[in-house]
């Protein structure tokens, strides 16, 4: 696929249903993020280290609600997204990190955006900068903001 059919596309699912499009980077580790929130004040997701599909459903679900009006808190821990009900929480992603990864979005929204990464607990509930972190999950998951205290 050409970038011109490349951004063609992104621009047809930005305009449909849903509203953003969805990109999975093959990178170690992986990561997916969305493009076209931003059109509707919000703010864009990242998500590191999960299976690309996974990461689009956290992104659809988390789009829609803030589309239909709910507002996250950077660093406030959310249960609901869950199957295990295990946390998920929200970090502000750094300019340099957004130009770096984000670049199908940037290409899109020249003028700016903002962006939120949802991080990911190992299997007790605990995240990456919490003291007693499942070391085996250290590899899959690059920290790209701000997080805890």
């Amino acid at each position: 696929m050409s970038m011109e059919s490349f951004h063609d596309e992104v621009v047809k699912n930005m305009e449909g249903e849903m509203g953003w499009h969805i990109t999975g980077v093959m990178d170690s580790p992986a990561f997916t993020y969305s493009t076209g929130l931003t059109q509707y004040s919000l703010p864009e997701f990242i998500v590191s280290g999960l299976p690309m599909e996974t990461s689009a459903y956290f992104i659809n679900q988390i789009g829609s609600e803030m589309k239909d009006g709910k507002r996250l808190e950077v660093g406030k821990k959310y249960f609901k997204y869950t199957a295990s009900g295990l946390p998920i929480v929200f970090v502000e992603v750094s300019k340099e990190v957004m130009e770096e990864k984000m670049t199908v979005t940037g290409f899109h929204f020249q003028d700016g955006f903002k962006a939120l990464q949802l991080v990911w607990c190992d299997t007790d509930g605990k995240f990456p900068w919490e003291e007693g972190f499942e070391e085996k999950f250290i590899e899959h998951q690059q920290i790209l903001g701000k997080f805890g205290n």
